[in-house]
């Protein structure tokens, strides 16, 4: 069970990434070349990157997981389960850049990808993907600290129910 919550915070951040902003209508026009101009887009965004820190990140966190307390005593399982997921990532990472190009593809016209792909390629734009992997994982952090509270709260609410308490 932990390695797929583990799993599923690493999924759940990389397309976090990759969120289309609200309001965003779909583009009318011939889909064909904005879907290479996607790829492009994709390829600049560097989402590859965003793996290591966000699964160091997880293991920082005290989630009251014995697989994730076993591991942080343990370098070589710590570095056995980070080598699974992220085998398990990159076999799906085309998948899931061909996705995330789709979806840039549908909803922004070409000319508008060429001015995200002219951003990604800029100073500014250059220092916003250096600075991204920190961003996912200070998020990351603060995600899996809400979710190891809830986890608390949810466990001792089972053991209220376990325990008879009548419902209210």
């Amino acid at each position: 069970m932990s390695v797929k919550l583990l799993a599923m915070t690493l999924i759940g951040a990389l397309l976090a990434g990759a969120a289309i902003p609200a309001g965003v209508a779909l583009a009318d026009t011939d889909i064909g070349p904005r879907r290479l101009a996607a790829a492009r887009l994709v390829e600049l965004t560097r989402a590859d990157k965003i793996l290591d820190p966000t699964f160091d990140a997880v293991l920082q966190q005290d989630l009251p997981l014995p697989l994730m307390e076993q591991a942080k005593d343990n370098p070589a399982m710590a570095d056995e389960m980070k080598a699974l997921i992220l085998d398990a990532m990159r076999e799906e990472a085309k998948e899931i850049e061909r996705i995330q190009a789709e979806v840039y593809a549908e909803r922004f016209t070409l000319t508008e990808i060429d001015e995200l792909i002219a951003f990604y390629q800029s100073k500014t734009g250059q220092k916003y993907l250096d600075v991204g992997p920190e961003v996912v994982q200070r998020v990351a952090a603060r995600q899996l600290a809400i979710a190891s509270r809830i986890l608390e709260q949810m466990d001792a609410l089972l053991e209220k129910y376990q325990a008879g308490t009548p419902q209210n």
